[in-house]
């Protein structure tokens, strides 16, 4: 692991970093920010959408700190969605290795949604996923957020724009559903008109935070 570059500050952030995390024979980039404090603090990834990098979502990343959070974005391969995933749980386990989390979250828009989902069904210790735009089909076609929703252990949000033209909102209504008759704890927002961009809506982001607060709630106690 190679770190590109460390601050530490007198006050605000007290520890942000970039450092490359090895995974399957390479190695990603993973952005972190730190609250003020040693912690234990809630973890939350901030997966950014395609066509963007880590650099583009800092400033996501650091708004939660503001909530007290570990923030990390995660530089996952964007075309390859069995790797996205491998790369996102290495990041995560790098930082449970070396940061004291509490508990973890996964939050992302568009592309990042979609791993999110995938994520989620690889990790029992998630405390919650939010994603915004998130497609459940696959490059190849494989649907693995419906076929295997079971597998998901905590509660989902769902936020999702019906005058979508990137993402169609039949994606997040089939998987509400497939959460649904599976018994699992999700809500579900579908916005009459709003479009893909959901993450210039200012409530979207707001409404991601308050649903991972109560999330962490009982496990930050």
């Amino acid at each position: 692991m190679r770190a590109w570059w460390l601050v530490l500050l007198a006050s605000g952030v007290a520890f942000a970093a970039q450092v490359e995390v090895p995974v399957a024979g390479h190695t990603v980039a993973v952005l972190v920010e730190q609250p003020p404090g040693p912690g234990p603090h809630p973890l939350v990834v901030d997966l950014h959408g395609s066509g963007w990098h880590i650099e583009n979502n800092r400033s996501n990343v650091l708004e939660w700190t503001r909530y007290g959070y570990i923030g990390m974005d995660v530089e996952y391969t964007q075309d390859v969605d069995s790797l996205s995933v491998e790369e996102v749980n290495a990041a995560i386990d790098w930082c449970k290795q070396h940061h004291a989390v509490s508990a973890v979250a996964i939050h992302g828009f568009s592309l990042g949604a979609r791993v999110a989902w995938q994520t989620a069904i690889t990790r029992p210790d998630l405390a919650g996923v939010s994603g915004m735009a998130g497609r459940v089909r696959l490059w190849d076609g494989r649907q693995p957020a419906l076929d295997l929703v079971s597998h998901i252990t905590c509660p989902v949000l769902i936020q999702q724009g019906q005058a979508d033209q990137v993402v169609p909102a039949a994606d997040a209504e089939a998987f509400a559903g497939a959460l649904l008759g599976s018994g699992k704890p999700f809500e579900c927002y579908l916005y009459a008109s709003l479009g893909h961009r959901l993450d210039r809506i200012p409530w979207t982001r707001p409404r991601a935070a308050q649903f991972l607060e109560r999330c962490f709630r009982p496990r930050t106690k």
